[in-house]
């Protein structure tokens, strides 16, 4: 090294990487190695090994909140498809329906829709979000507007059962289950 004696005398003269500290090599490295293991391990918990070193890794992945598993494998997704319909009644008497989100994608990206479609999962889990959010901005939005019908509808995926008879394509249209959530009435004091 060309520059070492004066790097010596001024006191910034290091020993190379490769010399020092070889047991924090080994330790950082050691680490790196169980961390990647429980990243790839954790999303399939169905698996042999994942369940065999399942007392080794839970703990840590639960710690680190990466303990979820992929829920997107088909040809079951945990998490079909949930939409609400509403009608909504006039005070002069007439009526309007539609579907939130809208089935069909009216967007480039799907990512937009997908967010639509845990919007809808989120409103739906609490009788306070309907009447908050969804209630509340269709009263704001909608003149003349008295009470609102609403319904769960969850698109189901054929069962994997009717996949493997070759009943069904893992990509068929599934049935619909619908839910009545209630009729609801616009606040008195919408702002």
């Amino acid at each position: 090294m060309r520059f070492a004696p004066a790097a010596r005398a001024l006191g910034r003269y290091t020993k190379p990487m490769s010399t020092r500290r070889p047991w924090m090599r080994l330790a950082v490295s050691a680490f790196l190695i169980f961390h990647l293991g429980g990243v790839i391990l954790s999303p399939n918990p169905a698996s042999y090994l994942s369940q065999a070193l399942s007392p080794v890794y839970r703990p840590y992945m639960n710690f680190l909140g990466l303990a979820h598993t992929w829920g997107f494998f088909a040809p079951e997704p945990v998490s079909p498809p949930m939409y609400i319909d509403y009608m909504i009644e006039k005070k002069e008497g007439g009526q309007l329906s539609g579907r939130f989100p809208a089935e069909k994608d009216p967007f480039f990206f799907r990512d937009r829709q997908n967010r639509r479609l845990s919007l809808s999962k989120f409103i739906v889990a609490t009788d306070d979000n309907i009447r908050n959010m969804f209630v509340r901005y269709q009263c704001m939005h909608e003149e003349d507007m008295q009470s609102i019908k609403l319904w769960r509808v969850v698109h189901t995926q054929p069962s994997l059962e009717a996949v493997r008879k070759g009943e069904k394509k893992a990509t068929d249209a599934g049935e619909y289950k619908i839910e009545v959530l209630g009729t609801f009435y616009c606040p008195e004091d919408l702002q």
